[in-house]
C-alpha cells in the first residue's frame, strides 16, 4: 500500500495556505488555536479546525496523525506543512469523488483494511501505523484507509467514463474502420490526428517503446504480459478485430511479425499501434478540484506551506500577498 501521511504528537496544523484566483479561494480563520496531543484530545475538548476544503473539515488531531504516520514509515523529518498539504490532496479527491457520485463505503474500506493485514508486504510497518491511531478506529479508517479506496474508486469512474472520453473514442472509432478498409495504421493514424508506434515484445531483445509502454497503468512486465496474449491471438499481418481500452487509452494493434523459435535470438513479437490517449485523470482532478474552496485556519502554517511548497499546483496558484 501506498505511504498515507500520518500523525504526530504536539504538531500544528498546516495545509495548503493557497488562494485560487477564482474557483478556488484559500483564505485564512481567524481565532485558530493549537492543538496538542497528536489527536488524543482531552476530554470535551473540541479538536479546532486546522483547514476546511469544500465539505470536508481537518482538524488539528488529522495533522498530528499524518505526521505520526509518515514517520512509523520511516521519515523522521515529516513536518505539519507536509502533512496538510496531504490531507487537503486527500480531501480534494474526496470531494470531486462525492460530486461525480463515488465515495468510500464502508464495506469497502472494512475490506481493504482486512486485505491489507493479510497480504502486506511489510507487517511491521502497518503494525507502527496501527499503534500511531491506537483505539481510533474511525481516524484510522478515514485517514489511512478510506483515502486509498476513494482514489481507486475515482480513477476507475474516470477511465471508464463515456461522455469524458468522447472525443478519444471518436477518434480511435475512425481510425479502426480506415484500418478495416485497408489504411496502413501508421497512415490512419496521421488521418485522424493521433499517435503511432512500432513495438517489439516477449524474448531477451524485446522491448516496449515509451510511446506505447505509457499507456498502460500497469508495471513493465503486466504490460508485455497483456499485449503478448493479444498478439498471440492473431496470425501475422492481422490486426486485432477490437478496440483495445485500458485506464489510459484506446488503441488498435496489429501483429507484424511472430519469432515460433529460440526467443534468445530476439523478441518474440513485431507489431504497430494506433492509439488515442485519454486525457490525463490528474488534469481533469486539478481542473474538478479548481472549484472548490480551501480555507486555512492558521496563518503562520499557511505561510509555512507556500514558502515549503510553492510548486503544489493549488498553492503555485494562489494570488501574491497583498
Amino acid at each position: 500500500m501506498r505511504s498515507i501521511n500520518g500523525r504526530g504528537s504536539h504538531l500544528r496544523r498546516l495545509w495548503r495556505a493557497s488562494v485560487l484566483k477564482g474557483a478556488l479561494l484559500v483564505t485564512c480563520l481567524a481565532g485558530c488555536s493549537t492543538h496538542d496531543g497528536a489527536g488524543d484530545a482531552d476530554e470535551g475538548h473540541v479538536d479546532a479546525a486546522v483547514a476546511e476544503v469544500g465539505g470536508t473539515r481537518i482538524g488539528g488531531a488529522d495533522t498530528s496523525y499524518r505526521v505520526a504516520v509518515e514517520k512509523a514509515y520511516g521519515n523522521a523529518t515529516a513536518t505539519e506543512a507536509a502533512a496538510l498539504v496531504s490531507l487537503v490532496n486527500d480531501a480534494l479527491e474526496g470531494e470531486v469523488a462525492r460530486a461525480v457520485g463515488v465515495d468510500a463505503a464502508a464495506g469497502e474500506i472494512a475490506a481493504l483494511g482486512k486485505h491489507a493485514d493479510e497480504t502486506s508486504k511489510a507487517p511491521e510497518i502497518l503494525a507502527k501505523v496501527k499503534r500511531v491511531f491506537g483505539n481510533d478506529g474511525a481516524a484510522y479508517d478515514k485517514l489511512y484507509l478510506a483515502p486509498k479506496v476513494v482514489n481507486r474508486k475515482l480513477r476507475a469512474w474516470y477511465s471508464r467514463d463515456a461522455a469524458i472520453h468522447a472525443r478519444e473514442r471518436e477518434l480511435i472509432e475512425k481510425a479502426f474502420g480506415l484500418v478495416s478498409t485497408g489504411t496502413p495504421l501508421k497512415q490512419a493514424a496521421e488521418e485522424c490526428g493521433i499517435e503511432f508506434s512500432a513495438f517489439e515484445v516477449g524474448g531477451s531483445g524485446g522491448h516496449l517503446p515509451a510511446d506505447l509502454a505509457r499507456y498502460f497503468p500497469r508495471s513493465a512486465e503486466g504490460v508485455k504480459g497483456s499485449l503478448e496474449s493479444i498478439l498471440d491471438s492473431l496470425p501475422v499481418g492481422a490486426v486485432y478485430d477490437r478496440i483495445v481500452e485500458d485506464d489510459r487509452s484506446f488503441r488498435v494493434v496489429r501483429l507484424i511479425q511472430k519469432n515460433e523459435g529460440n526467443e534468445k535470438n530476439g523478441p518474440k513479437y513485431k507489431g504497430e499501434a494506433v492509439a488515442a490517449r485519454k486525457r490525463p485523470f490528474d488534469e481533469w482532478l486539478r481542473e474538478q478540484a479548481a472549484r472548490i474552496k480551501i480555507r486555512i485556519a492558521d496563518p503562520e502554517l499557511a505561510k509555512a506551506v507556500r514558502e515549503t511548497y510553492p510548486n503544489v499546483w493549488w498553492v503555485k496558484r494562489r494570488p501574491a500577498d497583498r
